[in-house]
């Protein structure tokens, strides 16, 4: 399973200077991870943005390359989702 550190050093990565607060979860039950996205500056009107990796899915992951490159793809769609949550934000104070 993906690392706490390997997750946040992705987030922050891609998310760069957004003021925003992660919360990881190993879910037992679950097999697999959830990741959690909270864009601080606006956590009362913004949902967070939550992404559960199957532990299976880094399993059948060949290399180390390839394992990273499918945790850039879900915290990826995570910036995109939470730009538009932004983005349609912007257009109902307009």
């Amino acid at each position: 399973m993906f690392s706490q550190g390997e997750i946040e050093k992705e987030v922050i990565s891609v998310f760069g200077d957004m003021p925003i607060a992660i919360i990881i979860e190993h879910e037992i039950n679950y097999d697999g991870v959830a990741i959690k996205v909270i864009n601080r500056s606006n956590c009362n009107k913004l949902p967070a943005v939550t992404a559960r990796i199957p532990a299976l899915e880094e399993l059948m992951c060949e290399s180390k390359d390839e394992s990273s490159k499918l945790l850039r793809t879900y915290v990826n769609v995570m910036y995109n989702i939470m730009q538009a949550n932004l983005e349609e934000e912007r257009k109902l104070l307009t």
